[in-house]
């Protein structure tokens, strides 16, 4: 049995997997780039040359006590931390931009990730470009989920 927390983590995995540019430009959820990796709490990760990879780990929680009617329940806020790392040649600010776009194109066709969710919002994103020998761009990107259980029990709605 996987706890609400995980169940919501593994719906965004398969939210970031689908970011790819579909053949037909007149696709409802077509973007402008795709995502060629996705990795969950991934370290030292050193970004390979033409791949766009995507980042991500849940970092933080809180929880306070919520009643409903005549229940008890536990309302948390999970921030995760999404790091897009493109290392495409000739990278600029403008591609961080679209890359960001898609990234809430795709969290926003379906906010409530599934029904596990109250909310879903992009509370705050950096873009920085690395020039090296191939010009890097991140972008960091912080989510805050806000999901309810019962009362001192994760496994349940």
């Amino acid at each position: 049995m996987e706890t609400i927390r995980q169940q919501i983590i593994n719906y965004l995995d398969t939210i970031f997997k689908g970011i790819q540019v579909d053949p037909d430009p007149y696709a409802p959820t077509n973007y402008n780039y795709s995502i060629d990796e996705v990795f969950c709490w991934a370290t030292d990760y050193i970004p390979r040359e033409s791949t766009i990879t995507l980042l991500y780990r849940d970092t933080d929680e809180t929880t306070e006590p919520l009643t409903i009617g005549r229940g008890s329940f536990d309302q948390h806020r999970l921030t995760v931390e999404v790091d897009i790392i493109s290392a495409l040649v000739n990278n600029t600010a403008a591609d961080a931009r679209l890359m960001l776009a898609d990234l809430n194109k795709a969290i926003g066709q379906d906010f409530s990730l599934g029904g596990l969710a109250q909310s879903t919002s992009v509370t705050s994103n950096t873009i920085s470009v690395m020039k090296e020998e191939t010009q890097i761009v991140n972008l960091s990107v912080n989510l805050q989920i806000t999901y309810i259980t019962k009362s001192y029990n994760l496994y349940e709605k």
